[in-house]
């Protein structure tokens, strides 16, 4: 997945809502928000990179991410939110574990990242959230930049009230 840098930062609004998505690029720990979204996959693996960094600063999601996964209870369409409960911010409140993989190494389909989505959406919901970080971190997939967009925008937009931070970690997203 290639962005065009060209567009960000980026708005998107939908058209009978006030719903918003931001698309911006940086670290998603510099923005304040309801909670933060974990991509993740079914078996607990974290391999490299962005998800040791999530790991470092919030390992007690990370206990019960593992677990859940150690009980075979995360499924792609499902989620998991743990209420943040480091004593040294508040900030995000929820983080919410996303699988859209089996396995750390499986491609990322545009199938699982819809139900990945819907779902996330449902449990944004019933949180009643009204701004949510996503962070972008799938290197691992041939997926066309624009139709991840699009599924975003179609998605994620249905929630007329939550403002959709959405960040690529770095430029180089290829």
């Amino acid at each position: 997945m290639k962005p065009d840098l060209s567009q960000y930062p980026k708005l998107v609004q939908a058209a009978n809502s006030p719903g918003k998505i931001y698309y911006q690029i940086g670290e998603f720990t510099t923005k304040e928000s309801c909670a933060l979204v974990i991509p993740t996959n079914c078996r607990g693996e974290t391999k490299f990179g962005f998800l040791d960094k999530v790991n470092a600063l919030f390992p007690y999601n990370q206990k019960i991410y593992q677990a859940a996964c150690a009980n075979n209870s995360m499924r792609i369409g499902d989620v998991l939110s743990v209420k943040n409960n480091q004593t040294v911010s508040t900030n995000p409140y929820f983080i919410i574990n996303v699988p859209l993989k089996h396995s750390w190494d499986d491609e990322l389909t545009l199938d699982n990242l819809a139900k990945g989505l819907e779902a996330l959406v449902v449990e944004v919901d019933r949180l009643g959230l009204s701004c949510v970080s996503l962070p972008v971190w799938d290197n691992k997939t041939s997926l066309s930049y624009t139709k991840v967009n699009h599924l975003f925008e179609s998605i994620l937009l249905n929630l007329p009230y939550v403002d959709w931070y959405i960040f690529s970690q770095n430029t180089d997203c290829s």
